[in-house]
């Protein structure tokens, strides 16, 4: 029961593209942004999912209040009590801040993660959970 960088493709790792391609790609014609940066702009967010769910110990130290690092968004899949429905944020933590979310992690705190009632040990079985979930008519929205 570990936190992967496959845990942000929950919502399988064709969704994470096809939302990059149905919001990046408009955003650069609208916007006008020439190719390559249309092309980085449109996966720098599936990038940063999966780099914030990846199994790495890494905070921002002094400056985790500006960016959301692997190690402050774990605290979101912790399955700890004290944990549950805090650090929602992927990005920006002062979101939490606003919203009454925010727990402030301690320089040592690597909870174990994942979701009760979930057993994936590999990583074709959390690619493919979604899917079989769906095909089984499951939600894949667990409640931690």
């Amino acid at each position: 029961k570990h936190m992967a960088a496959s845990s942000g493709g929950l919502l399988s790792f064709a969704g994470v593209v096809l939302v990059q391609f149905m919001v990046g790609l408009p955003m650069a014609i609208i916007f006008k942004i020439p190719p390559p940066p249309d092309i980085i702009l449109c996966f720098l967010p599936a990038a940063w999912v999966y780099f914030n769910h990846a199994n790495i110990n890494l905070s921002f130290g002094r400056f985790g209040w500006l960016l959301v690092s692997p190690n402050y968004h774990r605290i979101h899949h912790s399955l700890e009590p004290k944990h549950f429905d805090k650090n929602f944020a992927l990005w920006f933590p002062i979101i939490d801040i606003v919203f009454g979310t925010y727990y402030k992690i301690s320089p040592n705190e690597i909870p174990e993660t994942g979701v009760h009632g979930v057993e994936i040990n590999s990583f074709s079985e959390g690619f493919f959970y979604p899917i079989k979930s769906w095909l089984k008519g499951k939600s894949t929205n667990h409640k931690l």
